[in-house]
């Protein structure tokens, strides 16, 4: 998890933790009751950097060596995502990925794609599963979305800012 808020949130999801520390980085180790069956879940606060987060995953791999990875965090969303909505990535574009020239930049998207058999899980699981809305502030219903996330560095707080145009006219995801 990028923020301590989302890492308390997951943490609070599981039972019987014990802590691993792996090269002086410390992890968790919990167990989460699902519909069917117990998963083991370790987690870990990375911190916002999208450098950081990939230093973290590297480091996951190589000792625990994982099934699935997932990141859990709060997006920053503006096209039809509500606060307390559900996003879940099919890809994911590295918007900073780009070349300057003097006068423009053009973009050089990284594009990852998230495996299907984890995708066709999730929708299998949301098709058979009612969406837990009791976290939410407010009386709204929590939607789940699938789609494109454009991930980097920079928040994005203004539908003016240089690079919300950037991302509408490079990526047609906004």
């Amino acid at each position: 998890t990028p923020i301590e808020i989302e890492y308390l949130e997951v943490r609070n999801h599981l039972h019987k933790i014990k802590k691993a520390i792996r090269s002086g980085s410390i992890y968790e180790i919990g167990r989460f009751q699902g519909n069917f069956s117990q998963y083991t879940i370790i987690i870990r606060y990375t911190g916002e950097k999208n450098s950081n987060m990939a230093y973290e995953t590297e480091r996951v791999i190589q000792f625990f060596k994982p099934d699935i990875m997932i990141l859990v965090g709060i997006s920053g969303g503006i096209k039809d995502v509500k606060i307390g909505d559900v996003v879940v990535g099919t890809k994911v574009y590295n918007y900073v990925s780009s070349k300057e020239y003097s006068t423009n930049s053009k973009a050089r998207p990284e594009l990852i794609y998230f495996d299907n058999e984890l995708l066709e899980n999730v929708q299998s699981i949301l098709r058979t599963t009612k969406w837990d809305n009791s976290n939410n502030s407010s009386n709204r219903k929590a939607k789940i979305h699938f789609g494109s996330i454009a991930s980097g560095d920079k928040l994005i707080s203004s539908t003016k800012s240089s690079l919300f145009k950037f991302l509408k006219l490079h990526y047609g995801m906004l």
